[in-house]
């Protein structure tokens, strides 16, 4: 199904190696598993979902967020809402806030996020969430799909910051790494991470920034409508 993002419907498990898709079926929006190499299919997770628009997969735990509030009469039944799968345990969850953002580090810890900066944490073998106030204490908000994950590392979150010549890493409390955008300039669709760079689109222009050293290029001018978009096993 379509997201109107370049990442939002497909992840990968390799722990077990399925590829996940959101799927929209007449009844609703269904999760199906399916054999990575051959695409043959493994498992549906879900069925008949109201709302879905974020998928990630790790470590045999799975989740779905509700981005949009979908129609009036479920709105308030759908803002912030995620459901989970772990191990074939599910149950259903909710962030105090409208999520803009989620992303799952490698051993299934989750992490979502509002554009005030707000952000909910998810850990291993656990089922509530925990209310992690880093982001929204430095003063910043999140941008749309501003959470990415660095191989099992740690997560990198991206901010506006009009006092931001360029796009800038940063680290702050607790070891929070940061990917600031000058105010003027915003991402297209969030970012990517894979060491030692961060990916992202900018008016239509591919870019990267390392993340140990700061420096950015312009990797090659897309045009109107780009948006990073990736699904890997590696």
């Amino acid at each position: 199904m379509s997201t109107g993002i370049g990442h939002g419907a497909l992840a990968v498990d390799d722990s077990i190696g399925i590829v996940y898709a959101l799927v929209r079926e007449a009844s609703g929006i269904a999760v199906e598993g399916f054999e990575w190499f051959t695409l043959a299919p493994a498992r549906q997770v879900f069925r008949d979902m109201r709302c879905g628009e974020r998928l990630v997969a790790a470590a045999k735990r799975l989740a779905v967020a509700c981005l949009t509030p979908g129609t009036a009469a479920t709105a308030e039944s759908t803002v912030g809402g995620m459901v989970v799968d772990d191990s074939g345990v599910s149950f259903k969850l909710r962030a105090p806030f409208a999520i803009n953002a989620m992303a799952m580090l490698g051993d299934g810890t989750l992490m979502a996020g509002g554009a005030d900066g707000s952000l909910v944490r998810l850990g291993r073998d656990q089922q509530a969430l925990e209310t992690v106030n880093t982001l929204k204490d430095y003063g910043k908000g999140l941008i749309p799909d501003g959470i990415a994950v660095n191989a099992g590392c740690c997560f990198y979150y991206g901010i506006l910051d009009a006092q931001a010549n360029d796009v800038q890493v940063r680290t702050i409390a607790g070891g929070t790494a940061l990917v600031a955008f000058p105010s003027i300039s915003p991402p297209t669709g969030g970012l990517f991470v894979q060491a030692p760079f961060a990916y992202f689109v900018i008016a239509g222009r591919a870019r990267h920034v390392d993340i140990n050293q700061g420096f950015g290029e312009v990797m090659a001018d897309l045009g109107p409508g780009a948006l990073p978009g990736a699904v890997s096993n590696r």
